[in-house]
């Protein structure tokens, strides 16, 4: 058995403890996302350099349209990277977050991420996880 099979074999087996918890499918849907997201961040803020300068007259305004975007690309990322920090520090909020996130995804391009972080996400074993996290309402 190879090494990349016992990993992701450890996501989909049932242990005899109890659901599986699979926080890391999530945090892998994540970090995939910092990747495109830092890519993207990075492209649109390079493509003004590529442009002729001398013969659009918006120029300048187009280029701080982009440049914005490209901050928010990499604002997003960042966010992303400090959700899946708490999703492996089991904060309440990062799993909350998390899902908020996701479900955002599925409408667009990146469905697959989304539908996979859910996945990972909405499982029992995970759900068990970050229950215990959060204060008791019951009195």
């Amino acid at each position: 058995m190879t090494a990349g099979r016992s990993r992701t074999r450890h996501f989909f087996k049932a242990e005899k403890e109890g659901p599986v918890d699979r926080t890391r499918l999530a945090t892998l849907a994540l970090h995939i996302c910092i990747v495109l997201y830092l890519i993207g961040g990075l492209l649109l803020a390079l493509s003004p350099l590529t442009w002729d300068w001398v013969m659009q007259s918006d120029a300048a305004q187009r280029a701080g349209a982009v440049w914005l975007l490209a901050l928010i690309c990499l604002g997003v990322a960042g966010s992303c990277f400090a959700v899946s920090k708490g999703l492996r520090r089991r904060r309440r909020w990062a799993w909350t977050t998390a899902l908020v996130i996701f479900i955002v995804h599925l409408p667009s391009p990146l469905l697959p991420l989304g539908a996979l972080g859910l996945f990972g996400l909405l499982g029992e074993g995970t759900r068990a996880r970050f229950r215990g996290s959060r204060p008791n309402s019951k009195t």
